[in-house]
């Protein structure tokens, strides 16, 4: 049996098969560019999270000075010169409210001395499994202290390790770091090859395209 198609139904079938590519484009590119991805400013900055965490070691750091080993009220801080050193003795001194500032002549008589080392900071990247366009991100902070007397009583205290750990777009890392502290910045790590995301995906939203383009002037000239 010989089936013909008139010429109004053949319209119709174009323009639902234009229809239905739009829709498969529209679909597309919702993927390969999500409207609610969130914005590189709602992440933290990197330099922010080095700040944040030697903020919460700093108070840990605080909290353990009021167990009753040293009852002096006065503490003599000394913080190792490190690149984030300034950051360390900011958040001490807002956190330890009996240490102070002594001129060299005044450390004989300083009753006790509380000497602080930033043995890590960094922040790192590793890649984030099945995620093509993100990143994990790390920000580590390891502090190391001591406390000594004038009579020569040394008290290690318990390292202070604190971790921070997300997933970001690769797309956003040069806005998030600061280039100018090696601690806030970081190699990245190479992107593994994505055969739909980098070929396939763009290939199929720029055909859809161009079919879209070529059915709307074949359905104009039936």
């Amino acid at each position: 049996m010989f089936f013909s198609m008139t010429l109004p139904h053949r319209r119709g079938y174009l323009i639902l098969l234009q229809r239905f590519i739009f829709a498969v484009f529209l679909i597309l590119s919702f993927l390969y560019t999500p409207l609610f991805a969130q914005e590189p400013t709602s992440y933290p900055k990197n330099l922010d999270l080095c700040d944040t965490l030697l903020r919460q070691s700093s108070r840990l750091l605080s909290k353990r000075l009021r167990r009753p080993i040293f009852p002096q009220d006065t503490l003599h801080l000394s913080v190792v010169q490190h690149e984030g050193s300034w950051m360390l003795e900011t958040a001490l001194f807002s956190e330890l409210k009996t240490a102070k500032r002594f001129r060299a002549a005044d450390s004989l008589r300083t009753p006790c001395k509380l000497t602080v080392r930033i043995t890590d900071l960094a922040t790192r990247y590793f890649t984030a499994e099945g995620q093509f366009d993100m990143i994990a991100r790390e920000i580590s902070c390891a502090l190391a202290a001591t406390l000594e007397t004038n009579d020569g009583i040394v008290q290690p205290l318990e390292p202070i390790l604190q971790q921070y750990r997300d997933t970001i777009p690769r797309q956003t890392i040069s806005i998030l770091e600061s280039k100018q502290y090696s601690f806030a910045a970081s190699s990245l790590p190479e992107a593994k090859p994505n055969f739909w995301k980098q070929i396939l995906e763009p290939a199929i939203i720029i055909l859809s395209g161009a079919l879209i383009v070529a059915l709307f002037f074949l359905v104009r000239t039936q």
